[in-house]
């Protein structure tokens, strides 16, 4: 029986499943390919190291995001402090990089077991919208978390506004997310090689070949909205608070007690609330994580597609790595969250209690009442049994004191 020819360069774009942000482009170079009379590509990938490498990677990746995305999730929505406009950009934040850890890492993750598609049409394309909003989420809330730190120290606002301004951002952000993904649900299609029609694959070899201007535009599209505008935004914005924030200094003289006068210097920085100056140090870590964990694997995929030579020289385990390393993101932003927040990292053991009800600050327990006179303010008397002390503040500052007495004020964010 004659054995039929498959021509080698329809099964490596059959297998080539391209996300144009490079999320799964090329993943197939390094699995099994057909020899030209196509028997061996369906071989096993328990032959391939860098599998196994990839899989305890991605393992690795999924079960740290989920543990920490999870709980920093859990203690902003039970937490006492959660109207914090900073902690409901952090909220999305880590929304946002949930999907990506949910569905991103999951997909690329199956995909290496499966090797093939098998959830057909209207899955495939479900799957690669969802996948893409949650690529487009990170960087856009990123985008709100810069310009809302650049408007808090710039221009200022009454609390109402800013949190007025800061909600309309974020739905923006979203409604963004979900209208750009759009095409994801036109591009990929299932597809088959026409020597085997039983091995199907997820793939936008259909719309490049037929499209290829339009393939070549939205890639460029999703490259700039994901990566070069929201890393052009956020080096504007982190640049013109510093500018501020340094051309808010201040120079005064002062006389001795010898007569001789001195000169001291106020940096910008001393005029800031303390919380305001940890939330920007701690929302400038989460950027700089961002832009330091993307980048390689972003300046790569534009060179890949820019000079596709060039590209088919890079090792492929250099790309697995600078994958892997950008979906190491969404492991380091509650980590640098728990870094700047007392509170989480006081309570964190104690944060998965609130799937079951239980107070998520854990062995702590406290009581208030307020009482007032015609003479005084009103005054709010806190108990904590961790403190062992009841304490009273008149007024609204009652929250700034005991806050900024365990290092949480968060109130003049």
């Amino acid at each position: 029986m004659a054995t039929t020819s498959v021509n080698p360069t329809l099964i490596t774009y059959i297998y080539e499943t391209v996300e144009v942000n490079d999320t799964y482009s090329n993943f197939t170079k390094a699995g099994p390919t057909s020899d030209g009379n196509g028997t061996d590509y369906h071989s096993g990938i328990s032959i391939y190291d860098d599998y196994l490498i990839r899989l305890i990677l991605y393992v690795i990746i999924f079960v740290v995001s989920t543990i920490g995305n999870t709980a920093v999730l859990c203690s902003l929505i039970k937490g006492r402090r959660r109207k914090s406009r900073v902690n409901l950009l952090i909220m999305h934040l880590t929304v946002a990089d949930l999907m990506i850890t949910f569905f991103n890492i999951p997909t690329y993750f199956i995909w290496l077991i499966t090797y093939q598609w098998y959830g057909g049409d209207i899955m495939c394309r479900s799957v690669m919208y969802i996948a893409m909003v949650g690529t487009y989420a990170s960087p856009f809330i990123l985008i709100v978390i810069s310009l809302d730190r650049f408007a808090s120290i710039v221009f200022p606002l009454s609390v109402r506004q800013a949190d007025m301004r800061c909600k309309i951002m974020l739905r923006v952000a979203w409604a963004a997310c979900i209208i750009a993904s759009i095409p994801q649900l036109l591009i990929h299609q299932v597809m088959s090689p026409k020597s085997d029609p039983d091995f199907t694959q997820c793939v936008d070899y259909g719309f490049r070949k037929n499209f290829p201007v339009f393939w070549n535009l939205y890639h460029w599209f999703v490259m700039a909205a994901t990566y070069f505008i929201p890393l052009t935004l956020i080096i504007g914005c982190y640049t013109s608070i510093v500018i501020k924030i340094f051309g808010n200094s201040t120079i005064r003289s002062y006389s001795g007690n010898n007569g001789n006068r001195m000169t001291l210097r106020r940096s910008g920085v001393d005029t800031l609330p303390k919380a305001r100056v940890r939330a920007l140090k701690m929302t400038g870590a989460i950027v700089t994580a961002f832009i330091v964990c993307w980048t390689p694997t972003c300046i790569e995929g534009t060179i890949t597609h820019a000079n596709p030579a060039l590209g088919e020289a890079t090792p492929i385990w250099l790309n697995h790595i600078m994958l892997a390393f950008g979906f190491s993101n969404v492991c380091i932003d509650p980590i640098v969250y728990g870094m700047f927040t007392v509170d989480f990292r006081r309570h964190f053991p104690g944060c998965f209690d609130c799937w079951g009800g239980r107070n998520i600050l854990r062995g702590r327990r406290s009581g208030r009442s307020t009482t007032s006179s015609n003479n005084y303010p009103p005054v709010t008397y806190a108990s904590s049994t961790r403190c062992g002390t009841t304490t009273g503040v008149s007024g609204n500052y009652h929250v700034m004191e005991l806050d900024s007495r365990h290092g949480t004020a968060e109130k003049c964010v």
